[in-house]
């Protein structure tokens, strides 16, 4: 019996679908980072815009930055992570080629 005949069929989507599943985890902050963020927001408002505001309201812009311009930080990073994993592989791949023997 050929070795062939003898394998599993290998369903590679099913194998690999934990690694395939990046999506977007809504973003969350602690209690602190929160916290945080709020008074730095304040504080910006305050020192250049010459506005006060209120820790709700504050806590409300804060979640609208997050909900409608996170995706877009998000996949600036992506795009980023994807440009070093490029160069590294063009990295790895000139040093294999210089490990080829002249035959």
């Amino acid at each position: 019996m050929r070795r062939r005949d003898t394998m599993k069929t290998c369903n590679i989507a099913k194998n690999f679908k934990h690694l395939m599943d990046f999506s977007m985890k809504e973003i969350s902050f602690s209690a602190d980072e929160k916290s945080r963020l709020v008074t730095k927001i304040q504080h910006y408002l305050q020192s250049e815009l010459d506005c006060e505001a209120g820790q709700f309201d504050t806590e409300f812009f804060l979640d609208f930055l997050t909900k409608e311009l996170a995706g877009h930080y998000y996949n600036q990073g992506l795009f980023d992570a994807q440009t070093i994993l490029a160069t590294k592989i063009e990295h790895i791949n000139e040093a294999i080629s210089e490990l080829e023997q002249v035959v």
